[in-house]
């Protein structure tokens, strides 16, 4: 600190002590009450350095015991408080700065000491003994709200040095400073006569670190200053209980304090809970509504605590649930031509409308009629159509009464006063509380104020009592007021109520006489009748709980009249019967559902990757085929059947050839796919194996299929699991083949169940019906999963049936079909099948039928067919219409295809063909890998097929030169016919029909070929091709083209 602040620091110290001094001497007692009375500035030594505060001025006081102090020392005490405001400017710019908490005994040591400068505070000037622990102070000093904070530790100097200091202006100053009064005297009232200073000894909890202040007797002489020092030195025990004593209330205050911590943190918890997002909508909005109702913040509360804090688990929550109901309404009406277009405005929206109907097959039987008024007449003008005329939507909300709230509502009522008091003494309690409030803060501000400020607020206290006194009165005044008016609105009710008791009791008299005798026969033939139905109901009430006890009933049928007994009999007959056909229903689903087997295989575990054994449901084919025949009552003429088995041993099919059923068995099919199955998060594959009658052809293909066991799809192992069910599945076509129930055990097993040997030897029909497997279909990974062969669609050996490759020799290369080609010769026989494809070990069961021959494995058409080859024909068909001869229209990609998807659904309208196809996307024609494939369903993909072929032929018109053009026409058109073909002829072809399938297929093969080279040429190989890049780095285009 330099020399020249601390002259000027000595020098401003010095002026502030003449002025004091000057006033004093004048005996100008007045500008003792207007000086600002010091804060003191005394905290614990632990806590950290605060803001300093502005610099009041000394304030001067009468009758105080002189303590010297020399220039020196002021000058000290100047550099020290320069010290101390620059340790708490250095405090404010350090970031966290950590706060300490005062211990309650620091608060109630500092509360009770006088409120000085800091500077008057220090040890150095006061010359306070550092070993007393004791302070006398003013029982009044204690009531003051300005809270202490301690000041920075001094050096402490003997009491002796104090007192040799010269006596200057400083000195003086001090002095004055000392003798002023406590600040309770302040705000006393005048009137009122100040307490006597006590001479009794206040011991103070100590401080761990802090500095002791020296002790100041209030208005007391230094004789009684000497005496209550030395009795504070003396320890007694009365002391000593006086230290327990505190800490005990110390303790007790910190349970208290804690508790409230931890009640104030539940409540905050609540609070948030009734704003959550996690919270039921229906509890925000209870507690929006009790947001300034404490009653029901108090139930909320309650119902919070019991549930564990968990809404959704309260009962308050159960109640307060919502129900929602929608309804919609709407009526149609039959309307005419003329009708639509006045209804709608437009001549052009009634024809779209009328043409709608008329190509859709549902809406031409159900929303068209001729009109019933002109009979035999029907034109278009007076035919009329079933439209929507108007609609509408209500919907009600039925909300669960708030009981809780409404009972806490309730409680509160019965608790108050009666009505005429309740209302006045709720408000004085109000206007009480709120006097006191008032009173408190007006102490607050006069303990902060001076000796003026205080009389100010002394009349400002009188002043506020007498407009609370002015307002109570007002209050009784409208009190009253209110209960007049009640007193009259209840004399009013009375008064109405009155009047219509004496009107409907007039009515009433004035209708008596009126009732004619017809009405009385009337109402006394209801009255009789309701009284038999009362009779009869307790009659049949009398009866249900003898029949539920299992006593007799005659004894209480022959006490019954015979009208009731007549009665009930009638009444009971015909739920006799019903109960007897619900029970032969029940009887019979339970005999059925007796009927599924089960099989236990040998699946992969999901979470070991281990082969693990599960149980799974199996309907037996042979059972199903009985139940098929005998209760679903499908029937075959002997003919037809005897014609299917003659036409394919006629043409020399392998596995009619070799098998040996008789021209009336039925040929029966196994059929094996996978479908995807949409769970609750995900999808799954599921394996499912189904049987059919191969000559049972109803309307929809689905109804033919029976399905007879699934099983997850990533649960088969290799064909290990699979073979297991198909060792069943052989023993009961086994069966089935013999037409009657099998005699020799399931594999297995020892012997036949219980109903299996009840049934064994019987016929499965009563016609004795033998069923025969001609058909195992499926796609390619049905047959791997089953056979396990060692050829694949992605391999080398490209069949299992024959010994084409995808490399190799020209002749065996399963795309040369030509003249050349030498695999349509080769097809294997059982022996070769066993030997050339299948592996030494894990054979299918299947191999075991009677004269199994590889003919009888079929390649599924829809897979090969509508899911493969057309994928590849009508995504390059549409890439060349939308992308290269821009047949929908300029634009985007997108655009394009959202064009043809309303050209598709026009042509599709215009034929009346039936789909179920989406709008296409860009996702459905351009694949992620490049390939150009138009993925959709197998009819819907057969339908886009025609649309396409449509296209080809009339752009064709346009552009007769366009060469890719005109193969494509030729490859859509030649597998267009070839699937019309399929579709327009029967089972058994003839050998025209045959011929001009054939031609069509192969027809469409070599166009097919031609337009992949064309592409490859065009460095485009993903359009018109569906295999992998590499195998077209090998391709020999020269032998294709040839063989094309």
């Amino acid at each position: 600190m330099s020399t020249a602040k601390i002259a000027e620091l000595v020098e401003r110290a010095t002026r502030r002590a003449k002025r004091v001094a000057a006033a004093r001497d004048h005996g100008e007692q007045g500008k003792e009450q207007d000086v600002k009375m010091p804060r003191t500035h005394e905290k614990p030594e632990n806590e950290g350095p605060k803001p300093a505060r502005r610099k009041q001025p000394p304030e001067a006081d009468s009758d105080a015991s002189t303590v010297p102090a020399s220039a020196e020392e002021v000058q000290n005490i100047a550099k020290q408080r320069y010290e101390a405001a620059k340790k708490d400017q250095e405090a404010l710019t350090t970031p966290m700065n950590k706060k300490i908490k005062k211990s309650p005994s620091a608060v109630d040591d500092e509360a009770s000491q006088p409120k000085l400068s800091r500077a008057i505070q220090s040890k150095q000037v006061l010359g306070a003994d550092t070993e007393a622990k004791s302070q006398v102070t003013h029982p009044a000093a204690k009531s003051t709200a300005v809270k202490a904070k301690a000041a920075p530790t001094k050096p402490v100097k003997d009491e002796t040095e104090s007192a040799t200091a010269p006596n200057t202006p400083q000195t003086q100053a001090i002095r004055e400073c000392l003798r002023r009064k406590s600040t309770d005297n302040f705000h006393r009232t005048p009137g009122r006569p100040s307490p006597a200073p006590s001479t009794s000894t206040s011991t103070a909890t100590p401080n761990s670190g802090a500095n002791a202040a020296g002790v100041i007797a209030q208005q007391g002489t230094p004789t009684q200053q000497t005496e209550n020092t030395q009795k504070s030195q003396q320890p007694d025990d009365a002391q000593e209980e006086s230290s327990d004593t505190d800490e005990e209330e110390i303790a007790r205050l910190a349970r208290v304090a804690k508790a409230k911590r931890e009640a104030h943190a539940r409540y905050m918890r609540f609070s948030r809970s009734l704003t959550s997002p996690r919270t039921p909508k229906e509890v925000q909005r209870a507690g929006r509504a009790a947001a300034h109702n404490s009653p029901m913040l108090q139930v909320l509360m309650e119902q919070w605590t019991a549930c564990g804090g968990i809404w959704s688990e309260s009962e308050m929550f159960l109640q307060m649930r919502q129900k929602r109901k929608n309804r919609s309404y709407g009526s149609r009406r039959w309307m005419c031509l003329a009708e639509l277009a006045a209804k709608f405005g437009s001549q052009e929206t009634a024809r779209q409308i009328v043409a709608a109907k008329e190509n859709d097959s549902e809406a031409c039987k159900n929303q068209i009629r001729p009109n019933p008024d002109l009979h035999g007449v029907d034109t278009p003008e007076t035919r009329q159509y079933l439209v929507w005329d108007r609609e509408g939507t209500e919907e009600s909300v039925d909300h669960v009464t708030e009981t809780l709230f409404r009972a806490a509502d309730r409680d509160d009522a019965d608790n108050d006063p009666p009505r005429g008091r309740s209302k006045t003494r709720s408000k004085k309690k109000n206007t009480a509380k709120a006097g006191k409030a008032k009173d408190k803060k007006k102490k607050k501000k006069a303990s902060r104020s001076t000796s003026t400020s205080s009389s100010a607020s002394s009349k400002s206290a009188s002043s506020s009592s007498k407009i609370s006194s002015s307002d109570g009165e007002a209050k009784k005044k409208r009190d009253k007021g209110k209960k007049v008016k009640k007193a009259k609105g209840d004399k009013k009710r009375k008064q109405r109520k009155a009047s219509k008791s004496k009107s409907s009791s007039k009515s009433e008299s004035a209708e008596e006489p009126t009732e004619t005798e017809a009405q009385k026969r009337k109402r006394l033939q209801k009255e009789e009748a309701k009284a038999e139905r009362e009779k009869k109901q307790e009659a049949l009430t009398k009866l249900g709980l003898a029949i539920a006890k299992g006593s007799n009933i005659d004894g209480s049928l022959q006490k019954m009249s015979p009208s009731v007994v007549t009665a009930i009999m009638a009444e009971v007959k015909p739920h006799i019967s019903a109960l007897k056909t619900s029970r032969q229903k029940l009887q019979k689903s339970v005999d059925e559902a007796k009927e599924i087997e089960t099989i236990k295989l040998p699946v992969k575990d999901e979470k070991t990757d281990r082969i693990a054994v599960e149980t799974f449901p199996i309907l037996h084919p042979h059972r199903v085929l009985a139940y098929i025949m005998t209760e679903v009552g499908v029937e075959f003429s002997s003919a037809e059947v005897a014609e299917y088995w003659r036409h394919s041993r006629e043409f020399g099919e392998g596995w009619a050839t070799s098998s040996q059923a008789s021209s009336q068995h039925l040929p029966v099919g196994l059929h094996g796919d996978c479908a995807r199955m949409a769970s609750q998060n995900t999808f799954q594959k599921v394996f499912a194996l189904s049987i059919n009658l191969v000559l049972f052809r109803p309307a929809s293909i689905r109804h033919s299929r029976f399905v007879i066991f699934t099983c997850p799809r990533h649960k088969l192992v290799k064909n290990r699991t699979l073979n297991v069910l198909m060792n069943r599945v052989l023993w009961s076509l086994e069966a089935a083949f013999d037409g009657i129930n099998p005699v020799g055990p399931m594999p297995g097993r020892s012997s036949l169940l219980k109903h299996d040997a009840d049934r064994a030897g019987v016929p499965l029909t009563p016609s004795h019906t033998q069923f025969a497997l001609t058909e195992i279909r499926g796609d390619w990974e049905f047959h791997r999963d089953l056979w396990w062969t060692t050829a694949s669609w992605n391999g080398n050996l490209t069949c299992f049936r024959c010994p084409c490759v995808a490399k190799g020799p020209e002749p065996l290369l399963y795309w040369n079909y030509g003249d050349s080609s030498e695999w349509k010769h080769q097809e294997f026989g059982t022996e070769q099948f066993i030997a050339r494809r299948l592996r030494t070990r894990n054979l299918c069961p299947l191999i075991k039928l009677r004269r199994f021959h590889p003919s009888i494995l079929r390649w599924c058409t829809m897979h090969t067919l509508n899911l493969g080859l057309m994928f590849t024909a009508n995504g390059g068909s549409l890439i060349l219409l939308a992308e290269e001869l821009q047949y929908f229209g300029p634009g985007t990609f997108g655009d394009q295809i959202d064009r043809a998807y309303q050209h598709f659904t026009s042509f599709c309208r215009s034929r009346k063909i039936q789909h179920s196809q989406p709008p296409f996307t860009r996702k459905m024609v351009k694949k992620k890998s490049g390939e150009n494939l138009f993925t959709a369903k197998a009819y819907n993909g057969r339908v886009i097929l025609m649309w396409l072929t449509h296209c080809l032929l009339d752009s064709e018109q346009h552009n007769p030169d366009h060469e890719i053009l005109v193969l494509t026409c030729a490859a859509m058109s030649s597998l267009a016919k070839f699937m019309a073909l399929m579709e327009e002829n029967p089972r058994h072809l003839t050998a025209s029909a045959a011929q001009s399938m054939h031609d069509a297929g192969f027809r469409f093969l070599n166009f097919y070929k031609i337009l992949c080279l064309e592409y490859i040429r065009c460095l485009r190989i993903y359009v018109w091709m569906h295999w992998p890049t590499e195998s077209t780095q090998d391709l020999p285009i020269h032998l294709w083209m040839r063989t094309a």
